[in-house]
This record gives structure tokens, sequence and C-alpha cells, in this order.
């Protein structure tokens, strides 16, 4: 039956319709992040709505039944939406949680130039050089870094053409 599926299918063609929005306005109008974020989630669940709205047609169903289908999908959509907003800031949130847990375990003060030291562009440089040489997936040889590993020149070139296509005017340049 044609309702069940567009039932079954109308949290997904949301969030694709909200990761095409997302995208879109990116490119559009770069550096508004959030503003493409929440367009994209207000025009998937449009989608979202109307596809669910077959669903409602059956003459079968019950009061009961149509609360349950509508707050299924729609609950469905928004957890996929979140999912889909963790993605996208998974980096910046991973470094909030971190601070705030290093600011706990201190007793909850912190002097901002201790912050300033420990999260500076370059310590962080540092931390990340030393991980993947840790891993041997670069090596450090005449003063320069090489890497070792193919499967991370992949995954390094599928990351940069994923946030080329999110993010447009973001660019990494360093040789």
């Amino acid at each position: 039956m044609i309702s069940e599926w567009l039932f079954r299918m109308a949290p997904v063609a949301g969030v694709i319709v909200n990761t095409l929005v997302l995208t879109m306005v990116a490119h559009i109008r770069p550096g508004r992040i959030a503003r493409a974020m929440t367009l994209g989630v207000i025009c998937g669940l449009m989608v979202t709505v109307v596809f669910l709205l077959p669903s409602s047609v059956p003459a079968s169903r019950t009061w009961g039944d149509l609360v349950d289908v509508w707050c299924l999908g729609v609950v469905t959509y928004v957890s996929l939406s979140v999912g889909l907003w963790s993605f996208c800031n998974l980096n910046i949130t991973s470094m909030r949680i971190r601070i705030i847990q290093e600011i706990r375990q201190c007793g909850g003060v912190v002097a901002l130039s201790d912050l300033q030291q420990r999260y500076s562009a370059l310590e962080r440089l540092s931390r990340r050089l030393d991980r993947l040489r840790g891993g041997q997936q670069l090596a450090f040889q005449d003063g320069r870094w090489r890497l070792n590993s193919r499967t991370l020149l992949f995954l390094a070139l599928l990351v940069a053409g994923l946030r080329k296509l999110v993010m447009p005017r973001v660019r990494s340049k360093i040789c």
C-alpha cells in the first residue's frame, strides 16, 4: 500500500531534503551554517509532513493510530536531524566537552591563560601530529612530514571532498 510506503520513507525523505537544503544554502550563503541548518530542518520537516499526510487518509484508522503515525514519523525525523546536526558539529562539540570536563576536574576554576595555552592552534596541531606519528600514519623525515598510510590519504581526500560539498568556502592548503 502506498500510504504505508510513504509513512516508512517520510523521515528518510525529510532528512535527505534537510541535507540537500543545508548543502545548497551553505553554497549560496557561506559562513551562515546556523541558518543553513535551520532552514534544512524546516524544509525536511515539511517534506516529512507531506509524506505522512497519505497515512492519515484511510478511514479504518482510529485517532490513536493517527497519533502514533504522526508521532513516530516526526520523532524519527527529528532524531535523524539531530544526528545530522551532531555530525556537522562534531569537532567543535568534542572540544567544548573536553574543556568543560577539564574545568570540572580542576574544581570548576581555570585561568584563561591556561586554557589559551592548552588549546592554542599550535598545541592542537602538535597533539594531532603526535597521535598520527604514534599510529605510524605519518613519519617525520628530513624536517618534513611524510604520509605512511594510503588509507589515511583516502580518508583525508574523502573528508575534504565532503567538506567542500557542504561548506564550499573552507579552504586548507599548506603546500
